[in-house]
């Protein structure tokens, strides 16, 4: 078999491991993206393994295998960073920002930030750009800073609408209503949660639709209207199931038995309800 029928085999099953991996066929996305590195290990593609080492990330990093994730990324960055692949090294430095985000390590999260928003200001990549600064926000939300967070998520939503990224657009609309939320201006938080699911639902985006229900959820216990509210919740939650996101239906179940226990509150006195905020995340 000649070198470039190889090539070719192997980018072939780097693209079949990406259909299985968009059509949640992961056992098939595993065994193809082996196949491939395979190959491309054996040719010395250091390009190509990088790409495949970082996609395998990526599956690690989506079924909650945080220890692989961060292995696979760090392989795919040494190979991108010898390469002198920045756009490459931008993407992955933003999921192992992701990684760092999740596991509470926000210094380590934003340092990956800062680095991947550096590169992607040189390369002028504004979409990546634009999801590096929500991840931002994200981080500056959960240190309690809620203006710096606003200006980095206004600074995405700008970009976003350049780019006329719907789901961008959806993502940083929900996440500016939980400032708006946090800072009592309601009746704006209800419009960027409406403006939000609106997107979401036409494009068909069945998780973001479950977490936008579920804030504006948190949004009717805030003005006391717990019947809407417990519908808003229970829209939420039979999308979570069907979609089988177990942490979701958790965290919106523990919402409705809040409700429910503050419904049975023998004093007849409402209750402030704790909201679990839920906010979009960016991947690359």
């Amino acid at each position: 078999m000649e070198l470039r029928d190889k090539n070719g085999i192997a980018k072939t099953l780097h693209k079949l491991g990406n259909m299985a991996y968009d059509t949640g066929n992961l056992e098939d996305a595993r065994k193809f993206y082996q196949a491939s590195l395979s190959i491309k290990d054996e040719l010395g593609d250091k390009n190509g393994i990088a790409k495949t080492l970082h996609k395998m990330g990526n599956m690690a990093y989506d079924t909650g295998n945080l220890e692989d994730a961060q292995k696979l990324y760090q392989d795919s960055l040494r190979i991108k960073q010898v390469l002198g692949d920045k756009r490459g090294e931008s993407i992955t430095r933003h999921q192992m920002g992701n990684i760092a985000y999740d596991l509470g390590n926000l210094k380590e999260a934003k340092e990956q930030y800062v680095q991947c928003l550096k590169i992607e200001l040189e390369l002028q990549d504004k979409r990546g750009e634009a999801k590096t600064l929500h991840q931002m926000g994200n981080i500056a939300y959960t240190n309690g800073n809620l203006r710096e967070a606003q200006r980095q998520y206004q600074d995405s939503l700008k970009l976003e609408r350049v780019l006329k990224d719907k789901r961008g657009i959806a993502q940083t609309q929900h996440n500016l209503g939980i400032i708006s939320f946090a800072y009592g201006d309601l009746d704006k938080a209800n419009l960027q949660y409406l403006d939000s699911f609106r997107i979401k639902q036409k494009l068909g985006d069945k998780r973001g639709m479950a977490i936008t229900l579920h804030q504006m959820g948190n949004l009717a216990c805030a003005i006391n209207d717990m019947e809407e509210a417990r519908s808003l919740y229970q829209e939420s939650l039979k999308i979570e199931r069907e979609l089988k996101d177990k942490q979701g239906m958790a965290i919106t179940l523990a919402q409705l038995l809040l409700l429910e226990e503050n419904a049975a509150n023998i004093s007849g006195k409402q209750q402030q309800i704790k909201h679990y905020e839920r906010l979009e995340k960016k991947g690359r």
